[in-house]
């Protein structure tokens, strides 16, 4: 690639990347004097058929911005060119390598989920083309590094966005796992060690897709992507002072992008409330044929099974600042209408998002009160009932790791009764790897719930759980 080469690879190619990160890259571009020319890596084999759209127009796309910023009203459209385009780099790997031998290369961005960020045993790139995220960036690591003889000036700076703790120091972790397996040089890792930096991040901001309504004005042709996002976005950013530098946010005027010194305290609460409270809505909204966040909270019992769920059992475990104040805020992000925030989304790889998500709320609650929290109790009940597939002859948009979904099919089909099929389903080390196997009379409280579900209904239950 000649002088447009790209300055980030970004490693996600779905909606939130698109309206958050290069959304705030383009800002830095135009206002801040940065460089920021990104180039989308699909993050997992399979079809590259999701890719055409994103390279109909040389990668530029719109972004819908609609909702409350600083109390004020926000409804534009902005358009985005810092993306050149996409690729898939487990169907084109002479071309991902290529890539990473570009001289001007020198942000990595990731979304995988938290489903992404995982070590899986891994054949050498020269006897097989990776076929993870991790390893497939370790392969393109070390290609550029072999081909700039280690110079330190080659480095680059990984910003991981998935939602799991220490998100880009665990992905370091990984990759030296992987040059280990591999055999490659010591002298490599010091390098990753040395002139790569790996940056724990926080985001925060709801990207809906295409909306269902087209705004009056656009800048692009018809056929172009657009997307919908609320106005206000939080990027947090655990990084050392040197790359600090190199992202001009206080130039740019983007108060939502922010360094500290320790990301914990803003991780813990932004995942538990916000992203806990998307996870324990997503199945019973579902279930209950309610498409959207927005639409939950004008469901009446949905709306206070949300907020119970994050005031009650959720909040009084957490510390900090105001955590009452941060909750209310978010909960009236939910209440957007100009946002259509779908669950179907949100569905994807509940699994692992209720165990990074859910799981320590539950543990919190469950060792503070001496038993467990009936409304985690119920979010985890309506998951495995959601995973079965099916509700009342409705099939479920599950869309999860393949051989995680397979074995929760099969207990439920194999069991017999609903306790049985509770108990193997938690006890299987597949889907929780042993997480949920220590919390005491877990299977039978969810296979009371379950039975419940499936004679009262829903809503009956829901109400029951609620008056509790």
């Amino acid at each position: 690639m000649a002088a447009s080469s790209p300055t980030i690879l970004q490693f996600g190619t779905g909606v939130f990347l698109l309206g958050f990160v290069d959304w705030i890259v383009q800002q830095l571009n135009e206002r801040g004097d940065f460089d920021g020319r990104i180039v989308a890596l699909k993050a997992r084999p399979g079809s590259s058929a999701a890719l055409a759209p994103l390279n109909r127009h040389g990668g530029q796309f719109e972004i819908w911005l609609r909702g409350y910023r600083d109390g004020e009203l926000v409804d534009e459209v902005q358009a985005v060119n810092c993306l050149q385009g996409a690729i898939n780099p487990f169907a084109d790997y002479a071309a991902a390598l290529d890539l990473a031998a570009s001289r001007d290369w020198r942000w990595v961005i990731s979304n995988t989920t938290e489903a992404g960020i995982r070590y899986v045993a891994q054949l050498a790139p020269e006897e097989a083309t990776p076929e993870t995220f991790p390893a497939l960036l370790t392969a393109m690591l070390y290609h550029r590094f072999s081909h700039f003889d280690g110079a330190t000036e080659r480095g680059v700076n990984v910003l991981c966005c998935e939602l799991i703790e220490d998100n880009a120091t665990t992905l370091q972790q990984i990759l030296l796992r992987h040059a280990a397996d591999w055999h490659l040089p010591v002298s490599f890792t010091e390098w990753l060690a040395s002139a790569c930096h790996f940056c724990n991040t926080l985001v925060d901001r709801i990207v809906t897709g295409e909306p269902a309504d087209v705004p009056a004005r656009r800048t692009l042709p018809a056929d172009a992507p657009l997307l919908e996002a609320e106005a206000f976005y939080s990027w947090v950013i655990e990084a050392p002072t040197s790359v600090q530098r190199l992202l001009p946010a206080r130039a740019a005027g983007l108060d939502g992008l922010q360094f500290v010194a320790n990301l914990a305290p803003w991780r813990e609460r932004k995942v538990r409330i916000l992203n806990g409270a998307h996870t324990a809505g997503f199945a019973l909204s579902l279930m209950l044929e309610v498409p959207t966040v927005f639409d939950s909270m004008q469901h009446p019992l949905l709306r206070r099974y949300l907020e119970r769920l994050v005031y009650d059992e959720i909040c009084p475990n957490l510390s900090g600042d105001d955590i009452a104040g941060y909750a209310a805020a978010i909960l009236e992000r939910f209440d957007n209408p100009h946002v259509e925030h779908r669950w179907e989304n949100i569905a994807l790889n509940a699994l692992s998002k209720w165990r990074a998500r859910l799981l320590p709320s539950l543990l919190a609650a469950l060792a503070a009160r001496g038993s467990p929290p009936p409304l985690l109790l119920l979010s985890l009940a309506a998951l495995l009932c959601f995973y079965r597939g099916q509700w009342q002859g409705r099939v479920l948009p599950v869309r999860d790791d393949l051989a995680a979904v397979a074995e929760c099919q099969r207990l439920w089909q194999s069991s017999g009764e609903v306790s049985g099929a509770v108990a193997a389903i938690i006890d299987s080390e597949l889907i929780w790897d042993g997480c949920l196997q220590a919390v005491p009379g877990l299977a039978e409280a969810l296979a009371a719930i379950i039975v419940q579900l499936e004679r009262d209904g829903l809503e009956s239950t829901l109400a029951t759980c609620l008056d509790d």
